[in-house]
C-alpha cells in the first residue's frame, strides 16, 4: 500500500507563524514606545524584543512611522469598535451620544493613550511627524466614528447642521474638564461622575443643534 500524503492548500503554510510574528512585533513596539519614547526606540530593538529578525519587522512594517501609526490606530479601533454596531445606531439620540462619549473618554483617558500623548508632546521637536501620525490615526479616526453617528441624527431630523462640525463641538465639550483634571492631578472623571458629565454634554448638543421650527 502506497503511503498517504497530506496535501496542503497553497498559501496556508506559515500563516499562523506570520500572524504570531506580527502580533509579537506589535506588542514589543507598544511596550518599547511607552518605556523609551519614540526616538529612542529603534526597529532593531523592536526586533530583539519580539525575537524576530530586523528584516522580518520591515516585512510587516515599512518604517517605524508605520509601526507607530498602526499601534495608535489599533488602540483606537479596539476602543471605538462598538460605535459602528447596529445596536448603537438604533438607540435613542441621547443614548447614542452617551455611548459615543463613553467610548471617547474611555479612549483618551486610558493609561496607554495618556502615555502615548505624553510621548508626542515631549518629542514633537525632534520628531514633528509624530503629531501628524497621531492626528490622522487617532483624532481624525475618532471624529470620523462620532461623525457617522451624528449623521444618523441629522438624517432623522434630531439635529440640524454639519455633522462634522457638530461632532467636533461634542468631542471638545467632552474632553475639556476631564483632561484638565488629568493634567493637574485632580481626581479623574470616573464612574457616575463621568457618565453625568457625558449626559450634560450630550444635552448641550441636542439643544444647541435642535432644528429650528418654522414660524
Amino acid at each position: 500500500m502506497s503511503p498517504q500524503h497530506t496535501t496542503l492548500r497553497p498559501g496556508t503554510r506559515g500563516r499562523p507563524t506570520d500572524m504570531a510574528k506580527h502580533a509579537a512585533i506589535m506588542a514589543a513596539a507598544q511596550t518599547l514606545f511607552m518605556e523609551n519614547g519614540y526616538a529612542a526606540t529603534s526597529m532593531e530593538r523592536i526586533a530583539d524584543a519580539a525575537q524576530v529578525s530586523k528584516l522580518t519587522v520591515y516585512r510587516h512594517f515599512q518604517s517605524k512611522d508605520a509601526l507607530f501609526a498602526e499601534a495608535v490606530a489599533r488602540k483606537c479601533r479596539a476602543m471605538l469598535n462598538d460605535l459602528g454596531t447596529e445596536a448603537t445606531r438604533a438607540q435613542e439620540p441621547a443614548a447614542m451620544l452617551q455611548a459615543a462619549g463613553e467610548a471617547f473618554l474611555g479612549l483618551i483617558l486610558h493609561p496607554e493613550a495618556l502615555a502615548m500623548h505624553q510621548i508626542i508632546v515631549s518629542e514633537r521637536q525632534r520628531s514633528p511627524e509624530l503629531g501628524a501620525l497621531f492626528f490622522n490615526n487617532a483624532i481624525a479616526f475618532t471624529q470620523a466614528q462620532v461623525t457617522a453617528l451624528v449623521e444618523i441624527l441629522v438624517e432623522r431630523g434630531v439635529l440640524a447642521g454639519d455633522a462634522a462640525e457638530i461632532s467636533g463641538d461634542y468631542l471638545a465639550l467632552l474632553r475639556h474638564r476631564p483632561v484638565l483634571h488629568q493634567e493637574f492631578g485632580i481626581p479623574p472623571f470616573e464612574g457616575t461622575t463621568r457618565s453625568a458629565h457625558i449626559a450634560r454634554c450630550a444635552g448641550v448638543i441636542l439643544r444647541a443643534y435642535a432644528p429650528v421650527s418654522a414660524p
